[in-house]
């Protein structure tokens, strides 16, 4: 499996970076080409740690690896066993391939992201490319630093990897990041956030994929809903990763309706999540659609112009993501 170093002309790769806004879900990452993901998580019951293992399954062999991020959520809560309030404390964390080589998360590293409506519950993320190796069991582990603040109850993490491969179909996958919380007895009943477009013509309409990842929900209060678009993709969203305790839902909807559910355009793509009682965090969505006609053309054509001149001048661009 390659990693990172691609050259983006030669194979008609559209990549963009967005900006995290702080305490709400934006996007943050597109990529327009031969691409595909994968999102996988766990459960544990309320911790101030997080520690359990996700199984990568679908990334190719050849693939480069385009991006890859670990999520957890933290609450504003007090800690199991009780005593003072913690929430949005300094974590270090490390990631474990399936040969067993550990790779550094990070270390101190605070949180990206808090929901402006409640404070209540705050987001982390941590960059995980270079230890992406092959499909396989990996190892996540966050631990409390204690250099800023304690944490409070976390309830699992997720692992998203984004992949470029030739034998993959051309559509381009969009990613909304941060954290929202709901609550439905406190009047936080709904949430929602919309995939836009970082560069121009990269959403087109028909059938996609959309996957996402909650944290802290249960199957004590349900009545749940998944929409895209005002269409309900789900119900009930009752901690289904959640073996053992734990609090944590992943959900992939894998073939969307090609009549409605996938708009042209950045803007046109709304997913909201509700709920009717239920307290829970949301931090992460990823859009899979496919690309209008004239961009498909035109990333076909950049193909052929890239290998033309590799051809003549026996020399390309390359990039490194960071």
């Amino acid at each position: 499996m390659q990693r990172i170093l691609i050259a983006f002309v030669a194979c008609g790769l559209s990549l963009s970076f967005g900006s995290a806004a702080q305490g709400v879900m934006t996007t943050t990452f597109q990529v327009t080409g031969n691409v595909g993901y994968e999102l996988v998580g766990f459960a544990q019951p309320g911790q101030t740690s997080v520690s359990g293992n996700v199984q990568l399954m679908t990334v190719p062999p050849t693939a480069t690896i385009l991006n890859a991020l670990v999520y957890t959520n933290d609450f504003l809560a007090p800690p199991p066993g009780g005593g003072p309030n913690g929430g949005g404390g300094w974590l270090d964390g490390t990631i474990t391939d399936p040969s067993l080589v550990p790779s550094s998360l990070g270390v101190n590293v605070a949180p990206t992201s808090q929901d402006p409506g409640s404070a209540l519950v705050f987001g982390y993320q941590f960059g995980a490319a270079g230890a992406i190796t092959t499909t396989g069991q990996y190892s996540i582990n966050l631990t409390a630093s204690f250099a800023g603040g304690n944490p409070g109850q976390m309830h699992g993490a997720a692992l998203l990897v984004i992949y470029q491969d030739a034998t993959l179909p051309v559509t381009t996958i969009t990613v909304n990041d941060g954290v929202q919380y709901l609550d439905g007895v406190a009047g936080n009943t709904n949430r929602t956030t919309t995939f836009a477009e970082l560069t121009p013509n990269a959403i087109g309409s028909g059938t996609g994929a959309l996957s996402l990842f909650t944290l802290g929900d249960d199957p004590f209060t349900s009545g749940e809903q998944i929409k895209l678009n005002n269409q309900v993709l789900a119900t009930n969203i009752d901690s289904n990763l959640g073996g053992g305790g734990g609090s944590a839902s992943l959900y992939n909807f894998d073939a969307l309706n090609a009549s409605a559910i996938t708009t042209v355009g950045g803007g046109g793509n709304t997913v909201e999540l509700t709920s009717t009682g239920d307290v829970y965090s949301w931090s992460v969505a990823v859009l899979q659609s496919p690309v209008p006609e004239p961009s498909t053309i035109m990333l076909a054509i950049l193909g052929l112009l890239g290998l033309l001149g590799y051809g003549r001048r026996r020399h390309r661009a390359t990039y490194v993501l960071q």
